[in-house]
């Protein structure tokens, strides 16, 4: 797995996280879906999700305190793929 996300997440904050794929894997398609899911008992939500050319992002809300895992299932016309990642909540200030 790596890592998507430098920063933490707040608990408290709602916060827009992307992910940028790579154009090698599109191959010249266009992302058709991108359906977020996260880690059993992380109590994150993704809502209002977005695509805009090769980048997929979403609005992640809530979040335990800890590293969750958090996939990205990625669509096109001809593949479908997943990226893995991990996703550190923290309470902050």
């Amino acid at each position: 797995m790596s890592e998507f996300w430098e920063e933490p997440k707040d608990t408290g904050a709602s916060d827009r996280y992307s992910l940028t794929i790579d154009p090698k894997w599109l191959d010249g398609e266009a992302i058709l879906t991108a359906n977020w899911s996260t880690q059993a008992g992380s109590e994150i939500v993704t809502s209002d999700d977005l695509i805009i050319g090769n980048v997929v992002s979403s609005l992640f809300g809530g979040g335990v305190v800890g590293n969750w895992c958090v996939e990205a299932e990625i669509t096109t016309a001809t593949r479908t793929k997943t990226f893995c990642g991990i996703m550190v909540i923290r309470n902050c200030c």
